[in-house]
């Protein structure tokens, strides 16, 4: 990776602050490529296979991370695109059956994305279309976690985010808690401090 990438990362270590930088589904989503085209020239790049120089041109369209992406657009370097995974076939799929459309294969980050990448491009109805699609998908995830058989389960992780299947996880191990309350599981837990022994003055 070419110094300057890494100089703007720590930029923005710094601007986020290490907590949010360090976060790996954070890292990860800003990791997603989206189509950007280059404004200007650009030296001491290397993105381009087909180029024997490091030099981009203007008008040069590539796909970029998002994190890099985002820089170059507020330098006013580079403009960028709508991705891939929030034009209009998604967008009618969503609509037609958005429970079951596979959202996976299209971005496993779709609502981090989603809300990272209208900052830059403006597009209002890319709002519009997560709250739709979460609010859909998101019953069907609760139905899933509470009565699927684990036959039919694999199946349907395939299609879902990563979000979604952190939401699915946390339903299911809900279920199991609950069920196993039910059957006659403790209903307290004793605090780990409260089992400790105080040392005696003077040790």
């Amino acid at each position: 990776m070419a110094l300057w990438w890494r100089a703007i990362r720590l930029q923005q270590a710094l601007a986020l602050g290490m907590a949010q930088y360090y976060d790996i589904d954070d890292i990860l989503a800003d990791e997603e490529l989206v189509p950007a085209m280059f404004l200007e020239a650009v030296n001491g790049v290397g993105l381009l296979e087909t180029n024997d120089t490091d030099r981009v041109e203007p008008r040069s369209k590539v796909e970029l991370p998002f994190w890099l992406a985002r820089e170059l657009h507020l330098r006013n370097v580079a403009s960028v695109s709508m991705p891939p995974c929030f034009n209009k076939k998604t967008r009618e799929e969503i609509g037609a059956d958005g429970a079951h459309v596979d959202l996976r294969s299209r971005c496993s980050y779709f609502y981090e994305l989603g809300c990272k990448i209208v900052q830059l491009i403006g597009d209002k109805s890319i709002g519009n279309l997560l709250l739709v699609a979460f609010q859909t998908r998101y019953k069907e995830v609760l139905i899933k976690a509470h009565t699927a058989s684990s036959a039919l389960t694999p199946k349907f992780l395939l299609l879902l985010t990563k979000e979604e299947t952190k939401l699915y996880d946390a339903a299911k191990s809900s279920t199991a808690a609950f069920k196993t309350w039910r059957m006659g599981g403790p209903r307290f837990q004793k605090a780990s401090v409260l089992g400790r022994k105080s040392k005696p003055v003077g040790e």
